[in-house]
């Protein structure tokens, strides 16, 4: 069963009154125009990759485990090298000791790290959408050729950590970094939606060296979800220390999966990001403008 999708992710550096301005831009980004590459103005998996489901079985898990597990792997993959190669790795957390998130590779032959963070957005929106979390195994694939595999579930050593964020936490030993959240509105986007879009969000920001300074607006969302978030660093005509980094965006997307998880509540939330005491970034998850976007069922559930 193969499944790819080369246009789900969007990530735009516009200025904030242009969407806000035009409530329809967002649902312009579709499936038939994205990016298939990743450009200024858009990530998005290439067409030539895909994931072939090799089997599942009636084991299942909880939804908000295998979100919370496939952020861990993304979170420590986001502070490698995106062209580098990884070796087979078991990723879980304190909070989920199931299902394994398990990179594997194929045969003898170096894992692509870009695949396996491509693998494991797809892997995440088959179980999303097919309601399937169950134990499965995914074959990654270029041009309809193995060139590693995800398993969700199963036995053997896992990379501990006590929060989804922990795995990066070496990148700010040397900066402190401070969230406050708050939540706001009544809008229930549900578990699904806020953790699709975290897991796009992480997607998105692989790509870029962790050292990259953010100082445009930073946008992200999945066609597919009513949420998106959104990033206004407050950093930009800034000349000296603290900026606002890729790697503290990285740690900021996985610290709010836990606030997410410890809370229960899937309502829109406000972030106020400081580094070294000094505010770099504010940040929303709120209701996307000009509706929901596609529906699971026009992109495809394989």
């Amino acid at each position: 069963m193969f499944f790819s999708m080369h246009a789900v992710l969007a990530l735009v550096f516009i200025p904030l009154q242009t969407i806000y301005g035009h409530p329809r831009l967002l649902s312009n980004f579709t499936a038939a125009n994205s990016p298939v590459s990743t450009t200024r103005l858009g990530t998005a998996i290439p067409e030539e990759f895909s994931i072939e489901r090799r089997f599942a079985l009636p084991l299942h898990f909880s939804p908000e485990a295998c979100y919370i597990n496939i952020i861990a792997a993304l979170c420590d993959i986001a502070g490698a090298d995106f062209a580098s190669t990884m070796p087979p790795t078991n990723y879980g957390t304190v909070r989920f000791d199931a299902p394994l998130v398990k990179i594997g590779s194929h045969g003898d032959a170096p894992i692509p790290t870009r695949y396996v963070v491509w693998g494991l957005f797809l892997v995440a929106f088959y179980l999303r959408a097919n309601d399937r979390f169950s134990l499965a195994s995914f074959g990654l694939q270029w041009q309809r050729k193995d060139v590693a595999t995800i398993g969700i579930g199963g036995e053997g050593p896992k990379t501990e950590t006590l929060t989804a964020a922990a795995s990066l936490a070496s990148l700010t030993a040397v900066r402190e970094l401070g969230i406050e959240y708050e939540y706001f509105g009544s809008k229930n986007f549900g578990m699904n939606a806020v953790y699709m879009t975290i897991i796009g969000a992480l997607t998105t920001t692989a790509p870029f060296d962790i050292n990259t300074r953010i100082t445009e607006p930073w946008i992200s969302f999945l066609n597919n979800e009513p949420c998106i978030l959104v990033v206004v660093p407050t950093t930009a005509a800034r000349t000296s220390a603290p900026y606002f980094l890729y790697q503290d965006l990285n740690v900021i997307l996985a610290k709010t999966s836990d606030f997410f998880a410890d809370h229960a509540r899937y309502t829109p939330l406000s972030l106020n990001i400081s580094v070294d005491g000094v505010e770099v970034a504010k940040a929303t998850l709120t209701s996307k403008p000009g509706g929901h976007g596609l529906p699971l069922s026009a992109i495809g559930s394989g």
